[in-house]
């Protein structure tokens, strides 16, 4: 199944297609959120211009900038902001206990700043990715991957739908064509939103939009509006 792109509000929207253009070149699975919304702590809001979630390159947060950093300040800001990222997603995700392997995360985080242009040198304490769209499919190509079951994990906490999986875990299933085995293998994917459902959540379409639904009835048979 390709590369699907799931497009948010995105602060550059233009550039952000571009990237998931990139990302395609070499990601062949998993999802591109774009324009994802906005990550919150006690303290901080904090943006994310794109996220990827693929079996063949884990996780990678996205940061855009549009301008390049010449001195030691600018590369303070741009690190800043990608140390600010890993940490509020490390710390969102870890809430989640399929995420988790004992006290650890079970993945690793992959933040990558896009710069306009070419970069140049970068300072050797600075931690993370920092490239241009040009050479962005090259540093992905490179990241690790992740299981099946972690990457399911991870998409439904992305999507917030955590709460919709089943808690009971059919540990005690062994025949593989029992009813219960059918269950196991239906439930394992009911915390992920399909498609269409995932377009519909997270998706913000340029230019106007109407949202239509199903009425409800009262009990005297009226339809509520």
């Amino acid at each position: 199944m390709p590369l699907e792109v799931v497009y948010g509000e995105s602060r550059d929207r233009s550039t952000a297609s571009k990237l998931a253009e990139k990302l395609r070149e070499v990601v062949s699975d998993g999802t591109v959120y774009l324009g994802y919304p906005v990550l919150a702590t006690a303290d901080d809001r904090v943006e994310v211009d794109a996220l990827l979630v693929s079996k063949g390159y884990g996780l990678v947060a996205f940061l855009l900038e549009d301008t390049i950093p010449r001195d030691a300040d600018g590369w303070d800001l741009v690190s800043s902001a990608q140390d600010r990222l890993y940490n509020v997603l490390e710390s969102t995700l870890g809430k989640h206990s399929g995420l988790r392997r004992r006290r650890q995360l079970a993945l690793e985080i992959s933040t990558v700043t896009v710069f306009p242009g070419p970069v140049g040198d970068q300072p050797s304490d600075v931690e993370g990715i920092y490239c241009d769209l040009l050479d962005v499919a090259t540093e992905v190509a490179n990241l690790d991957g992740i299981d099946e079951d972690t990457e399911r994990a991870l998409q439904a906490a992305l999507q917030r739908v955590t709460t919709i999986k089943p808690v009971k875990k059919r540990s005690s299933v062994q025949d593989a064509s029992s009813r219960g085995a059918t269950l196991k293998v239906i439930e394992r994917g009911i915390a992920n939103l399909d498609q269409w459902q995932k377009a519909a959540a997270i998706e913000t379409p340029e230019g106007p939009q109407r949202i239509r639904g199903p009425g409800r009835i009262r009990q005297d048979g009226c339809p509520c509006s």
